[in-house]
């Protein structure tokens, strides 16, 4: 016999993650189910989620109310539809002689019976090993994958660019997103059983679909939260003690761009990071698909912004610091946007240049943990 409560939005947050992963697996099946098992130790109850498919692995252990052990299986997209509205109500789940092969779901004063799933397999090797760890907080991972995924590559005839590369190289790790015109660099000495001299293939491609999925569980933790992060030659995966979450890595070889990852330009622009991210929104939501490019001409104490659509001209001045030889150089007005609003908004910018048709580096004043790299549009 079970009989258990728990807040229906904590249940309908796993339950959407969970149908997330088969919505995204490439061998879906509507037929996926999660089980529920409920457990009792050392005097609390737990209810236990776990889901499997070709790709993926998902483990999750909830503190509830009630009475009873036992576990079920329910159809996680039936169970998930259910369930997502009235999110402050309390949710009770029954399952005793009169249910038979049906859970009883009991809330906000109606109730409803949901016929169990077959037995499928959810097998989840929690404790297995693996020979890469490293450990970071929730909130390390959150800053890392928001920073690094916006510009990862999208077309799946570039697989190898379609994931955050993670690698070790000269006693720190780097986590990388580029999509071949642009470039994210994060890198950050972590707690990690690697050695010094040991030799990786640092090839740890996590699929962009699978970066979202860690971000969304992330998000149920508190920030100071220990995370651990396991690698081996295929597979990647996140656990806490009441997280597991495993998924295949991209099968594909990560471009060398090491040369990128402390390159400096030749000259450097200094400038006011709110005040430019404002205006290039501007710019961005003037701009249509057939005309991207955004010129930018830079003196001594100025720079000017210049967009010239299909219908309007749109021009902007704003006090910079440059004391290189004047420059005029194009960029992608979209890229260049989206890079300047995800930095620090509280600290200046500086834009380091090596020439008109060279890669530009992006990164905030005193900030040496993160930067972007972008490459100039070629003006004939």
């Amino acid at each position: 016999m079970i009989n258990i409560t728990i807040k229906r939005k904590v249940l309908a947050n796993e339950l959407g993650l969970i149908n997330g992963f088969n919505q995204k697996t490439i061998l879906s099946s509507d037929n996926n189910a999660t089980n529920f098992n409920v457990i009792s130790q050392n005097n609390n109850l737990y209810l236990d989620l776990s889901f499997s498919n070709t790709e993926v692995s998902f483990w999750r252990r909830l503190t509830i109310d009630g009475e009873g052990e036992g576990e079920f299986n329910i159809q996680t997209k039936n169970m998930f539809s259910f369930i997502n509205s009235d999110l402050d109500a309390d949710i009770s789940l029954i399952k005793n002689e009169e249910t038979k092969n049906s859970i009883l779901i009991k809330t906000s004063g109606y109730k409803v019976n949901i016929s169990e799933s077959k037995k499928e397999s959810f097998l989840v090797k929690k404790e297995e090993e693996f020979p890469l760890s490293i450990k970071l907080t929730a909130g390390e991972m959150s800053d890392i994958i928001k920073k690094v995924s916006f510009c990862i590559e999208d077309q799946k005839f570039r697989q190898n660019l379609m994931g955050m590369n993670v690698s070790y190289y000269k006693g720190q790790w780097y986590f990388v997103g580029s999509d071949s015109f642009r470039i994210n660099v994060y890198k950050k000495q972590l707690q990690s059983n690697i050695k010094e001299d040991d030799k990786l293939d640092s090839n740890f491609i996590i699929a962009k679909r699978n970066l979202d999925d860690i971000l969304k569980i992330v998000s149920f933790l508190k920030e100071e939260e220990e995370i651990e992060m396991l690698f081996d030659e295929r597979r990647v995966v996140i656990r806490t003690k009441d997280i597991y979450f495993k998924s295949l890595l991209v099968s594909e070889k990560y471009p060398d761009i090491t040369k990128f990852y402390d390159n400096k330009g030749q000259a450097s622009m200094r400038i006011d990071t709110k005040e430019i991210s404002n205006d290039l929104r501007i710019f961005k939501n003037s701009a249509d698909s057939e005309q991207q490019e955004i010129k930018l001409d830079i003196k001594s104490d100025k720079v000017a912004f210049i967009y010239e659509g299909n219908i309007e001209k749109i021009e902007k001045e704003l006090d910079c610091e440059y004391s290189a030889k004047e420059l005029k150089i194009h960029f992608n007005v979209f890229f260049l946007a989206e890079a300047l609003q995800n930095m620090d908004q509280e600290k200046e910018t500086v834009i380091e240049f090596t020439g008109g048709s060279g890669p530009a580096v992006i990164k905030n004043e005193g900030v040496d943990h993160y930067r972007h790299i972008l490459m100039p549009l070629r003006i004939n």
